[in-house]
């Protein structure tokens, strides 16, 4: 049970252990077209909702979203595909919390 609850509190904080700096490193090679950052938005948009019908949305991830279209919208693809990362990966995380809490649902039982 402890070994859970460790898992759990990494999964929960991974996403905001990586800095905005090193996610910015990746797209500085060369620029961001506005179309592949909204395919990013898009992918990070889906897969929330994937996680908020599973009932494992995580509750910064919306607003990451919010801001990274907000950031398109002024034209700034940087801090805009940083964003969706961001958002993408809160969301897969947290798929990847309701694939886990499914598959060790028993544990939670009180015995």
């Amino acid at each position: 049970m402890k070994q859970l609850m460790i898992l759990l509190a990494l999964l929960m904080c991974a996403p905001t252990a990586l800095s905005f700096k090193a996610l910015a490193i990746e797209i500085t090679a060369g620029k961001v077209m506005a179309s592949e950052v909204k395919g990013l938005i898009n992918n990070a948009e889906r897969t929330r909702q994937k996680a908020a019908k599973a009932g494992y949305e995580w509750t910064t991830t919306a607003g990451l979203i919010k801001k990274a279209k907000a950031a398109l919208k002024k034209g700034d693809n940087s801090a805009a595909v940083i964003l969706a990362k961001k958002a993408l990966r809160e969301a897969k995380n947290s798929m990847k919390q309701a694939e886990f809490a499914d598959l060790h649902w028993q544990d939670f039982e009180i015995k």
